[in-house]
């Protein structure tokens, strides 16, 4: 505490004694300029800063918010994302009658199944990944692993 009252009182010195110079004369300050004023000034600039840092900070908590309105689709639904890498998911997305179960990443996208949309079921997905319980029957992942393991068959190759 004892600090903080030497540093108020150090800045308070020096805006009240000090003489002010400038780096160039004839800038549009004149040597009258008054100490409330400079005082008035850092108080304007200050509320600036903090409003500009305001509506930063809740602007872009509103475009995030509104974003999924901006990004959706009327002919496409996306229904699910897995991620199974940095730079690979799988997606389930729904175009008019039939699901889609698609592999992207790294620039490429592949089509790992179509679905019609009667066949696929919309259930909750537990949290200890159940593949029935989304719908995701035991030929379906057989797929998903065949893909993956051509995939890494693949990057061994080259």
């Amino acid at each position: 505490m004892e600090r903080v009252k030497r540093v108020l009182l150090m800045v308070t010195s020096f805006v009240l004694i000090s003489s002010r110079g400038y780096a160039a004369s004839g800038a549009g300050i004149s040597d009258t300029s008054s100490v409330f004023l400079g005082v008035l000034k850092a108080i304007f600039y200050t509320i600036v800063f903090v409003a500009v840092i305001f509506l930063t900070l809740y602007g872009t908590k509103y475009i995030a918010k509104n974003f999924n309105r901006l990004a959706n689709s009327k002919y496409i639904d996306n229904i699910d994302a897995i991620s199974l890498s940095n730079n690979t998911q799988i997606n389930i997305v729904k175009i008019d009658k039939y699901i889609y179960v698609l592999c992207v990443g790294e620039g490429k996208s592949f089509l790992i199944d179509k679905i019609l949309e009667t066949e696929f079921s919309y259930e909750t997905i537990d949290r200890d990944y159940n593949p029935s319980v989304i719908g995701v029957d035991n030929e379906m992942l057989n797929k998903i692993k065949k893909f993956l393991n051509k995939e890494d068959k693949n990057e061994k190759g080259n």
